[in-house]
């Protein structure tokens, strides 16, 4: 993605291009069918996970079936694993 495009898409969060902060929270679009980088944090299962970034609960297959080189069991994630989740919409 383009410099330019991240100011772009955070006009009230960078108020000077020259200079971002650390820490700053910015929004960075990511190209349909994508993955990004996802680590499960205490609590979670994939249905949640997958309620959060689909908002709907029974799309866990999709996370299970794009990571089945790190899990066996659906059911069975754990803390600080990292998983690929394939976004489906910009």
């Amino acid at each position: 993605m383009a410099y330019a495009k991240i100011v772009e898409d955070n006009p009230l969060v960078i108020e000077n291009p020259d200079q971002i902060e650390a820490g700053q929270k910015l929004l960075i679009r990511i190209a349909k069918g994508m993955p990004v980088s996802y680590t499960v944090k205490e609590g979670e299962s994939l249905s949640k996970i997958s309620n959060r970034f689909y908002g709907d609960p029974m799309k866990f297959k999709d996370i299970f079936l794009a990571n089945q080189d790190t899990i066996e069991d659906p059911d069975i994630i754990r803390p600080g694993q990292v998983l690929k989740i394939f976004l489906t919409e910009n």
